[in-house]
């Protein structure tokens, strides 16, 4: 007797079977059954089949086992409910046939069969080690600051379907949870080292495949470990861990002290020294700068092969300083002035002699008196003959002894090397 499960996808079966003389037994039982051999004569059976089972999948996603006592048993009725539990009836001749809770515990006197009536609980087998989780990057070595995806598989090998799969990350000290992700679920947001992952549903014979993402935060060893459960799984693989190294480097610069003056350019050379392999890139910056200097890098990136060192050429420009001016428009107009007294006076002393002499010299007090008026035109235009003009104003780097900074960063880890700039009139 067979029955339909719409929900699993799968067909329940019962019936009777006396296989299992042979050694080892000719009965297909699966992993974890409720009776591994053949008890009496003759037994019932339950089987449950995942109609979408690929071959080759060694019966992920089916269960048999035998059910059955001393004596004669039959499987003869079967039926799912909508919360997955299957119902297997028939009937037997056993006296020591398994009981739990009976409404009958011994057969009654003179009947040939005496019924029965078995309620299966829905169960699952989650596995997260029959995948091996992956590593990426694939070498399992990342530069600290930079980030690492592990990738667990969660597998339903029924036999029926998994619910309220929840999936716990969790990372070594020293590292930060990024984000998860869950192939056919939801992730929470991470909480310090840890985060949960939860898939509704996960089908008999299904695959699920969950994604942590972990930035370690300095050089060390670090881990990742997956923990699986569900409200009705029976596994004891539960738990998958994902190892990774992160390596880490130190800063040099040379030399550490440079004096330049105002407008010229001090070099430096900065070295990084990785500790142990460092796959990734690492960038170049500086800070603390006075006012009209800025850093030029030769590399403002450079990739650090393995374990070789990597460097770059800071050249520091600063700009030079003004030179001062002293306006002399001041007493270039004083001079002028004074000048311009000079033919004043005279041409005043001219029209009152002129004067003296007599009506008869007329050309002479008119020529007085032009020469007068062009002398006071003169004056009057002196103000706007000023030669002073505002300037400019230009920045320099100020002298002064300036302690700076270099900073080597890659991803969210950073190392920084003091220096010192003086700077000279």
């Amino acid at each position: 007797m067979d029955a339909s499960n719409t929900t699993l996808g799968d067909a329940v079966v019962t019936g009777t079977t006396n296989s299992g003389a042979a050694n080892p037994p000719s009965f297909p039982f699966t992993p974890k059954p409720i009776q591994s051999t053949l008890n009496g004569m003759q037994n019932a059976f339950f089987a449950q089949i995942d109609t979408t089972t690929i071959l080759g999948q060694a019966g992920v996603g089916s269960y048999v086992t035998y059910f059955g006592g001393n004596g004669v048993d039959r499987g003869t009725s079967i039926a799912v409910d909508p919360n997955l539990n299957t119902y297997l009836a028939g009937d037997t001749t056993s006296t020591n046939l398994a009981l739990l809770n009976p409404l009958q515990s011994t057969l009654t006197p003179g009947a040939a069969r005496n019924a029965f009536v078995v309620k299966l609980g829905p169960a699952s087998d989650l596995c997260i080690t029959c995948v091996a989780p992956i590593v990426s990057p694939n070498a399992g070595v990342v530069g600290a600051g930079n980030q690492v995806t592990t990738t667990f598989a969660v597998a339903n090998e029924g036999p029926d379907p998994a619910t309220y799969v929840t999936v716990t990350g969790t990372v070594t000290n020293g590292a930060t949870f990024i984000s998860g992700t869950a192939g056919s679920g939801t992730c929470s947001a991470p909480t310090n080292n840890s985060e949960v992952c939860q898939i509704q549903t996960l089908q008999s014979g299904a695959t699920s495949t969950v994604v942590f993402t972990v930035t370690p935060n300095s050089f060390g060893q670090y881990s990742v470990a997956a923990t699986v459960s569900g409200n009705n799984n029976t596994s004891t693989n539960n738990v998958a861990t994902a190892s990774f190294t992160a390596s880490g480097y130190s800063v040099s610069i040379s030399p550490t002290a440079q004096t330049v003056t105002a407008g010229l350019i001090a070099q430096y050379t900065v070295l990084v020294f990785p500790t142990g392999a460092f796959p990734d890139n690492v960038s170049f910056s500086c800070s603390a700068l006075p006012s009209g200097a800025a850093c030029n890098f030769s590399n403002t990136t450079v990739t650090l092969n393995g374990s070789s060192s990597g460097s770059s050429v800071l050249n520091l420009t600063t700009t030079a300083q003004p030179v001062s001016t002293v306006s002399s428009a001041g007493w270039r107009r004083s001079l002028y002035a004074l000048w311009l007294m000079v033919p004043g006076m005279a041409l005043l002393g001219l029209g009152a002699g002129g004067k003296r002499r007599g009506a008869g010299n007329k050309k002479s007090r008119l020529l007085g008196l032009l020469m007068l008026s062009v002398f006071f035109a003169l004056v009057l235009l002196q103000p706007s003959c000023s030669s002073k003009k505002t300037p400019v104003p230009v920045s320099g780097t100020p002298s002064g002894i300036y302690p700076l900074t270099v900073t080597v960063t890659s991803g969210s880890f950073s190392k920084s090397v003091p220096f010192q700039l003086t700077v000279t009139p």
